[in-house]
């Protein structure tokens, strides 16, 4: 089966969830079904088609299920470490919710940015909110925009009834020590 075939199993892997729901590759990515994203990208299926209802990519799948396999397999593939869903969470926000660091990194190192992404779905804002202490460490030095440090703080304050006071005195001793001046205008505002 080749892209150009009318065959209608092949146009199926290939259409996207305005049309039908998610493809047979960001489903497939979704189960962890790493010799199926294997084949389905052998037989030509689209890395970046336009996304799904939540518009999660193929690679946001495999991040949210912690597969370091498939997600080197999809980078090795030329899947994009950056596409954002409509909701502004990219595959890196998406990893940081859940923690695995040797996903954050390998996303790194294929050039993921942390500065991309509404505030609210940036990656340390999602590591913050869902109490991943280690993510938050290592992103620390990386997000520079002063919004996002608030809205981290916010959202872990409020995470599942302050049970991420770690997270929170993490943030506010970070941005005490290395932003001074910005720490005071985000207390001020308070």
């Amino acid at each position: 089966m080749s892209p150009d075939s009318d065959d209608i199993y092949w146009r199926r892997a290939n259409q996207t969830s305005q049309q039908l729901g998610p493809t047979a590759l960001e489903s497939a990515a979704g189960t962890g079904s790493l010799k199926l994203v294997e084949l389905l990208l052998d037989r030509g299926a689209e890395l970046s088609p336009p996304a799904d209802y939540e518009g999660d990519s193929a690679l946001a799948r495999a991040c949210m299920r912690e597969d370091l396999a498939l997600v080197r397999l999809l980078l090795d593939r030329a899947a994009s470490p950056n596409p954002v869903n409509p909701r502004s969470a990219s595959p890196l926000s998406r990893a940081a919710a859940m923690g695995d660091l040797s996903v954050i990194l390998l996303l790194r190192a294929a050039g993921a940015e942390v500065s991309i992404g509404a505030k609210n779905q940036n990656p340390l804002t999602a590591a913050a909110m869902n109490g991943r202490l280690d993510v938050v460490e290592y992103l620390l030095g990386l997000e520079k925009r002063e919004s996002v440090f608030k809205d981290a703080i916010e959202k872990a304050e409020k995470a599942l009834d302050g049970c991420h006071a770690e997270v929170v005195s993490r943030l506010k001793r970070f941005l005490e020590e290395q932003h001074p001046r910005k720490w005071s205008r985000m207390e001020k505002v308070s």
